[in-house]
């Protein structure tokens, strides 16, 4: 497996593998990698590609692994001669809040209804979606998901309280259009950084002072 031999330097956790005997298919891996950490994970199956990475960092990191992500990509279809019909970046960020639902609700919401409907909300959820062009690429979808969520680990994996704000940004391409295409390589190295760029955009929005 060609991930293997070419990542088992930075990905050093013990890899996941499925035999090809056992003839998987849909959304099942091939094979998982991980580092020791297990911060950095790469999921690779029959028709997709995943790497995930969970870490506190700023702008300057972020950027780095994504340069690092995207060589990473085009490698691989590059070995594999597989075709690119559909890219997504996903950002989630997560802080710690004594009422993640009113901290929420009181950001989103008018007076009138934290004073009525939602004046003592346990849970609070926001979603939103676009699509549009991305720069000068290809039309994307842009979801934005602001949640109450709970901590799973350490002391409090029991924990039953919403305990944190979590938010989720998905820029992805079209579904629909995705077994028609083969994103060009050229395509593929720009969208990730300019996906980046505007989900730090849209996050100041919803978020003017972070």
């Amino acid at each position: 497996m060609y991930l293997v031999s070419e990542y088992a330097e930075v990905l050093n956790g013990e890899p996941t593998l499925n035999s090809p005997m056992e003839k998987v298919t849909g959304p099942f891996p091939i094979v998982l990698m991980q580092d020791a950490a297990k911060s950095l994970r790469i999921v690779a199956g029959h028709d997709r590609l995943d790497i995930f990475r969970d870490a506190e960092s700023n702008a300057e990191e972020s950027e780095g692994f994504i340069n690092w992500a995207v060589e990473l990509i085009v490698k691989y279809i590059k070995h594999t001669s597989a075709t690119a019909g559909r890219l997504a970046l996903i950002g989630q960020r997560v802080t710690p809040s004594d009422n993640p639902a009113k901290e929420l609700s009181r950001h989103f919401c008018q007076d009138r209804w934290i004073d009525t409907a939602i004046n003592r909300p346990q849970d609070f959820e926001l979603h939103s979606h676009k699509c549009f062009k991305l720069g000068e690429l290809f039309d994307v979808n842009s979801w934005v998901r602001c949640k109450t969520a709970i901590k799973r680990e350490g002391a409090v994996a029991n924990a039953t309280k919403a305990d944190l704000v979590f938010v989720e940004q998905d820029i992805n391409s079209l579904a629909e259009v995705a077994e028609l295409r083969n994103i060009p390589e050229s395509e593929l190295r720009r969208f990730f950084p300019e996906a980046m760029t505007e989900m730090v955009k849209v996050l100041s929005l919803y978020f003017p002072t972070i």
